[in-house]
């Protein structure tokens, strides 16, 4: 089995069942894979590539639905693209993943344009509103009339060949491209599904930008092969997603913490207008225990944190209704291994701490054009090295302490920065706050903390250290505190602590 032949089971289930809200705009499931199989056709005839990668500069719509599905359609890859790139980290992307063809729509021509001028014509941007507005509507109907959604059912079928390119920085700031198959991608929708009890019935808002991992596999292909509705936004307001909630009667939010934070500030007046939801989890970064009591508190129902991330397509773990426990990234999804070894590569007990190795279907391929990185990520056995540090309770639930890279040596203590930042959120004067190593001649390292301000609240350093001596070890009190506006992010709301530790 392959996404493109899931889909087509879908379709074949109920056709004419909702499948895509965007704006203002309603398609069935119909609709999607017409329009997905007549762009098949486009990216067929114009893909001049020999690796048969297809980039996508798209926002989150019907359009990128239909590209993405149309490039699996057409036995394609595709390479959604962050379009708040600047034009030369686009341009080393599209360089390194060997596309020719990028599918993307007006808005975006100046990026491509400046992309453009520095690889010249090897590159062919593709405008599909201005496609679709040169066709005209008669055209238009007759393409999509007769876009046989059988096609789906015929071409290429092994699962292992390439399903999309997905870039991703890590802690480095280097680009590295995630090769993931139909199989990791299938094999993870199918875990999700089970675990989280996901039915047609459903409705997934999908705000989550489609050209990230989290956003793509669980808010679009997990609803999309489960034959549920996506409710679609292109960018976040806290606002209008409670009234999108509301509106199209929302059952599944997958958000980061920083969006659940300010939807519970929008919605804590009228905590009814959510009251459709029956599914919160939060993913992408770590959720600080002080907002997921808040959120309950005030709204009315529990957030769930989950854990991935791009390499594992994406979800190793994830809490549930009715099984949830409390500071944990809950249990890790069936058919899928997760053990914690130390430094010698070797499993470690319950309750010890080390990296977390990940082994199942999900796993990445490998990364793209370097072999290197990948036999440093993937052991000869198939394990994936993720990098980051936690343990395994006695009942199986998994607990993310940090990044191995992040880890802080102070004087031969080790110092996880997510303990330090999860006892700070916890003062009430602080909104949001990243603690990172500064070397020290003596010590080696030692803990800074950045720190921003709930508004209208004021510093006070020496109440601080003193709250935090009341629940941490001496070692483990940041050595200074700097206040600042705000924390450098990504599109998804991690903060990117590598542009903190530029001016240690």
């Amino acid at each position: 089995m392959d996404l493109k032949r899931a889909l087509y089971n879908v379709w074949k289930e109920n056709p004419d069942a909702a499948c895509v809200v965007d704006e203002d705009r309603r398609y069935s499931f119909d609709q999607i894979v017409r329009r997905a199989v007549a762009v098949s056709r486009l990216i067929a005839t114009s893909d001049r590539s020999d690796t048969g990668h297809v980039a996508i500069v798209l926002p989150n719509s019907e359009s990128f639905l239909s590209v993405f599905l149309g490039c699996l359609a057409a036995d394609r890859a595709g390479v959604p693209i962050n379009y708040l790139m600047t034009p030369p980290e686009v341009a080393d992307i599209l360089a390194h993943a060997q596309v020719r063809l990028v599918i993307t729509a007006s808005p975006f021509r100046p990026l491509m344009e400046a992309v453009c001028q520095s690889v010249g014509d090897e590159i062919q941007p593709v405008y599909v509103d201005e496609l679709l507005a040169n066709l005209g509507q008669d055209q238009l109907d007759a393409a999509l009339a007769s876009a046989d959604p059988a096609a789906l059912d015929s071409g290429g079928s092994d699962p292992d060949r390439t399903a999309c390119l997905l870039y991703t920085s890590g802690t480095t700031g280097l680009c590295k491209g995630v090769v993931l198959s139909h199989r990791n991608l299938l094999s993870n929708c199918e875990s999700m599904r089970q675990v989280l009890e996901v039915l047609p019935s459903d409705v997934f808002l999908t705000v989550l930008p489609l050209f990230h991992s989290f956003g793509l596999s669980t808010a679009m292909l997990l609803p999309l092969l489960s034959g549920s509705r996506v409710v679609l936004m292109r960018r976040f307001h806290p606002a209008a997603v409670a009234d999108l909630v509301e509106r199209e009667k929302v059952t599944a939010l997958l958000m980061v913490p920083s969006m659940f934070a300010l939807l519970m500030r929008a919605a804590a007046s009228n905590p009814s207008r959510l009251s459709s939801v029956r599914l919160a989890i939060s993913g992408g970064a770590a959720l600080p225990m002080s907002l997921a009591d808040a959120f309950e508190q005030r709204i009315g129902f529990p957030l769930f944190q989950g854990y991935g991330l791009t390499e594992t397509s994406p979800v190793v773990a994830a809490n549930h209704p009715g099984v949830n426990r409390r500071g944990s990234v809950g249990r890790p999804l069936p058919d899928l291994q997760v053990e914690i070894r130390g430094d010698d590569d070797r499993p470690l007990p319950t309750d010890q701490v080390g990296e977390i190795c990940v082994h199942g279907l999900n796993v990445m391929r490998g990364y793209f054009r370097n072999p290197e990185a990948t036999a440093q990520a993937i052991d000869r056995d198939g394990w994936l090295r993720t990098g980051d540090i936690g343990y395994l309770d006695a009942d199986g639930f998994l607990y993310v302490t940090g990044r191995k890279k992040d880890m802080i040596i102070c004087g031969g203590e080790k110092i996880f920065p997510q303990e330090v930042e999860h006892v700070l959120l916890t003062h009430p004067a602080i909104a949001e706050v990243a603690v990172v190593g500064i070397a020290d001649p003596l010590a080696g390292e030692q803990p800074r903390a950045f720190i921003v301000l709930n508004e209208g609240a004021t510093f006070d350093e020496r109440s601080l250290r003193h709250w935090c001596a009341q629940r941490l070890a001496g070692f483990k009190i940041p050595r200074e505190f700097q206040v600042v506006s705000e924390l450098p992010k990504n599109p998804l709301g991690k903060i990117l602590r590598r542009e903190l530790t530029k001016n240690t």
